[in-house]
């Protein structure tokens, strides 16, 4: 079936729904769990593709108390992938 880059037809997907006996555009009527009454809208069923982003707070934390230093200068390497230190108040 469908993919997030590529996939089957509308046409093709309809006549799956339709043999397996639910509505042809992919929407029905849902019943509730608490009261078994049939809800008061279409639901529309489908695969919908997500993609997880990279940019999570507990992935770009960064803290140094000790560390490599670079050989020439004696200071803390620079960048987080180096477990490097930060530098506060720099001068430009």
């Amino acid at each position: 079936y469908g993919t997030a880059f590529g996939g089957d037809k509308i046409a093709d997907l309809s006549k799956v729904l339709i043999e397996k006996g639910f509505n042809y555009l992919g929407k029905d009527m849902l019943t509730s769990g608490l009261t078994g009454e049939p809800l008061q809208s279409y639901i529309f069923f489908g695969p919908i593709f997500y993609q997880k982003l990279k940019h999570m707070v507990q992935d770009k934390m960064h803290a140094r108390a000790r560390g490599p230093r670079s050989v020439l200068t004696r200071q803390p390497t620079e960048g987080r992938s180096r477990d490097g230190g930060l530098r506060l108040g720099e001068m430009e």
